[in-house]
């Protein structure tokens, strides 16, 4: 025995309903083609936040990574500045132990050259007295 359904169970019962009641009416077109729309946008702007949010996370890294490398560039630059003022306190140093080498070596030719004179008048004192004594012996010669 087959069931035969009429075609007003299957429409609201009121007229007015045809147009208000959602699960009533076939969606047209139009508004099939706006919710797609919808949708498409709400997932267009749900990729480019995603990009955003990526891109952001890149340049607060890439960020991080200039700042490190800045830092890192600002360490060596002050390495590489109190290197240069070792290099520069031991150029000092070693130019004033070069002056005091030099000095002393002055101070020990002054002392030389003075014992030099002093051996000096020593040898032509007793050269002066070998002088008087053989004058002497000469002359005791001569008295005998």
């Amino acid at each position: 025995h087959i069931k035969v359904i009429s075609p007003m169970a299957l429409t609201p019962h009121h007229p007015r309903d045809m147009y208000h009641s959602p699960a009533a009416v076939t969606p047209s077109p139009m508004k099939h083609t706006h919710d797609d729309d919808l949708k498409l946008l709400f997932a267009n702007i749900e990729s480019l936040h995603e990009n955003l949010t990526r891109r952001e996370k890149d340049i607060t890294t890439q960020e991080a990574d200039l700042l490190t490398a800045q830092l890192h560039s600002n360490r060596l630059a002050t390495k590489l500045e109190q290197d240069e003022a070792k290099l520069n306190e031991a150029r000092n140093n070693a130019a004033l132990r070069s002056l005091e080498l030099d000095q002393r070596e002055q101070l020990l030719n002054l002392e030389i050259n003075r014992r030099e004179q002093r051996l000096n008048q020593q040898e032509k004192l007793l050269k002066l007295k070998e002088a008087q004594l053989l004058q002497l012996e000469q002359s005791l010669y001569d008295r005998e």
